[in-house]
């Protein structure tokens, strides 16, 4: 008898980077600067950490199995009930639970390709089909992709801003894309890095929840919030879709310090500003330098961004680029895992690590 169903039997497991840790133990350096993960890079809300110490207390005991509290203040800022909301232990476990619950077998999950590598994981653990549609110079096709959907397709993933390259899809193209396709196709808008875009023409997707019920946003507490460690994401959506996700939820699958330091950090609206703050200006000033800067006789490709990350194409193979800039201390992200051989995505830091980073860069690049 086989030990495990035949979706593991080729699955390729997401490989997370190493501990900064113990990177600078195996290299016998200090200071790594960690730029790789588009983590906040000016840490948690000191209030979030001081509502965490304070529940430190209470950990002996299971959490708040609905997440009441913060269920509540999230319903509050989007202006819907409760049963709009579904909690997550970090977004991952949204997508996972929305592709369990929608597909069916003979149904199928369509997505850009290259996206957030988790759709395709997490299907592939399901056992679903999978469809995608190739970015068009680095962006959501959604024409092509409006084509590709048939019959089969049930499901579909639009990161916007999109993961690896930071591309986003315009009001009027998800507009157009929404439109072409049928009412009873799933759609999920993850906006992860939502927090940080700066486009004037980005979709406001809270209304498109009104008009088309077959319609699910997810977002998160691990990027401008700063709460990567504690695992908070959520969903808001119909409450007949969320219902139905509520009934596959794990109990407590959100604990307790992440509830309280969501909490906290969703009030703490001045510290989500200065890390926009922070973004926007590294932005402005890290792009033009890093395009300044040449390989191979020709100047580095920087793809614009609207996340907290921008992915460069170095003309030159991206793990080596990754590994040459480790040994200066500098951890970042190659992409060869996306298909994008040259490319790697470097997350914005604090000016100090963005100095540091672009030093990095011209000694391996000269």
């Amino acid at each position: 008898m086989q030990l495990v169903n035949d979706a593991y039997l080729t699955l390729t497991p997401y490989v997370p980077g190493k501990p900064v840790t113990e990177t600078e133990r195996e290299l016998g350096i200090t200071g790594v600067i960690k730029l790789a993960s588009n983590e906040n890079a000016l840490g948690p809300s000191p209030k979030a950490v001081e509502a965490m110490r304070a529940a430190l207390a209470g950990v002996h005991d299971y959490p708040d199995g609905s997440a009441f509290y913060l269920k509540k203040a999230l319903a509050e800022s989007f202006a819907v009930t409760e049963r709009h909301i579904i909690m997550g232990n970090g977004g991952d476990e949204l997508i996972d639970a929305v592709i369990r619950a929608c597909v069916r077998p003979g149904e199928t999950l369509l997505y850009a390709d290259p996206s957030f590598i988790s759709y395709k994981l997490r299907a592939q653990q399901a056992g679903v089909g999978i469809r995608s549609v190739p970015l068009k110079e680095h962006r959501y096709d959604l024409p092509a992709m409006a084509k590709a959907v048939d019959a089969t397709t049930k499901l579909v993933f639009i990161a916007n801003p999109n993961n690896p390259t930071g591309t986003y899809v315009t009001a009027t193209e998800l507009d157009a894309f929404l439109t072409a396709i049928p009412n009873d196709v799933v759609v999920v808008l993850d906006e992860a890095y939502v927090e940080y875009v700066r486009a004037k023409d980005y979709p406001n997707s809270l209304p498109i929840l009104k008009q088309r019920p077959r319609t699910m946003v997810l977002r998160t507490f691990s990027k401008a919030y700063g709460l990567a460690g504690v695992r908070v994401g959520y969903g808001v959506g119909d409450p007949d879709l969320v219902g139905y996700l509520e009934r596959g939820r794990g109990p407590f699958n959100v604990g307790l310090l992440g509830q309280v330091a969501a909490l906290a950090a969703l009030a703490d609206k001045d510290h989500v500003q200065r890390t926009v703050d922070n973004n926007t200006r590294e932005m402005e000033r890290v792009v033009p330098a890093l395009r300044a800067m040449r390989c191979g006789g020709k100047p580095l490709e920087v793809t614009e961004s609207q996340a907290n990350f921008v992915m460069v194409d170095t003309h030159a193979s991206g793990p080596k680029t990754f590994e040459a800039l480790l040994k200066q201390g500098i951890i970042v992200r190659p992409l060869a895992n996306y298909g994008l051989n040259t490319q790697v995505r470097i997350t914005l830091g604090t000016p100090e690590q963005n100095d540091r980073m672009l030093a990095a860069m011209r000694r391996v690049l000269g």
